[in-house]
């Protein structure tokens, strides 16, 4: 009875290990198509430059 339970404890395990590697697999696939650059249109943006203003002020909540 005991050797029953191991075989069927072991094929579980077998199973567990390759449903976790389908969903890992398949998150993968899934995750890895979205991090694509978006196309560049050929439109008015050709040859700008995006620039970032930061302004550095004091609060006295802050303080």
């Amino acid at each position: 009875m005991i050797e029953g339970q191991q075989e069927r404890r072991s094929i579980m395990k077998k199973w567990m290990k390759a449903g976790i590697a389908a969903v890992l697999t398949a998150s993968a696939l899934i995750y890895g198509g979205c991090g694509g650059q978006a196309p560049k249109s050929a439109g008015s943006d050709a040859g700008k430059i995006k620039i970032g203003v930061v302004q550095i002020v004091q609060h006295g909540s802050l303080d």
